[in-house]
């Protein structure tokens, strides 16, 4: 009855890899060739067909894999990896291979069980999400004559130059009050302050309009630059 033996990525960190070429291929032939109860049939000239050595080749990797290996990660037998039985040979520790690989099977068979279980929880979730979301109206209660209604969102403030937000409708504003030239003097002059004095305002359109203010009380109409003298008046 034809069976496997597992090869693992950790064959390229054992000792067997510091063979020759020829050593390695016929390893991997026999473990290929092995039976489920590790035997495999055949001759030294049939084995050096299968893993297309010379004859050679496949004596000396035979001789190898049969003696003692000093270096080998499994110490049972001494490291010896075959032994010559009737008809063929036997991959000695095979049964410790196939019950490693069930191993790592189960355990990835629990690895794949348990990310479809949380694929599943994941989805049951959004979907709960979703439903709540959809059956959510706004509010619209009325508590002793006063009318409780959602409160919409704050306008979305756009940043000009590097430091003033403004939303759209204070810019139209500032514009409408003060002119283009006006407003864009006074956003760079508050963003030149805000930057150079890391001066925080609760609203910028605001502190635009009371700097204009100030300027008209002070100064007329004419728009001047921020001066040390002007921090206390400014704030």
């Amino acid at each position: 009855m034809a069976g496997y033996t597992p090869l693992f990525g950790s064959i390229v960190r054992s000792s067997i890899w510091d063979e020759d070429n020829a050593t390695r291929i016929v390893w991997i032939t026999m473990l290929a060739l092995a039976e489920a109860d590790g035997t495999i049939e055949g001759s030294i000239k049939g084995m050096a067909h299968e893993a297309r050595v010379t004859l050679t080749e496949c004596k000396t990797a035979l001789e190898i894999l049969k003696a003692p290996d000093p270096y080998s990660k499994t110490t049972d037998n001494d490291g010896r990896r075959i032994r010559e039985i009737d008809g063929g040979w036997l991959v000695l520790n095979h049964k410790l291979y196939r019950e490693k690989a069930k191993s790592r099977a189960g355990y990835m068979r629990q690895y794949r069980e348990e990310k479809k279980k949380e694929h599943e929880e994941e989805k049951k979730e959004n979907s709960n999400i979703n439903s709540y979301s959809n059956n959510v109206t706004p509010c619209n209660t009325s508590v002793t004559g006063v009318t409780v209604t959602d409160s919409p969102l704050p306008p979305t403030k756009k940043r000009h130059l590097d430091f003033v937000m403004l939303t759209d409708d204070e810019y139209k504003k500032l514009i409408e009050k003060l002119g283009q030239n006006r407003t864009e003097q006074y956003i760079e002059r508050l963003n030149n302050y805000v930057g150079s004095k890391g001066k925080r305002y609760k609203s910028h359109y605001h502190t635009i309009l009371n700097w204009s203010s100030k300027d008209n009380e002070e100064r007329g109409s004419k728009i001047g630059s921020s001066s040390e003298n002007d921090e206390p008046f400014i704030r």
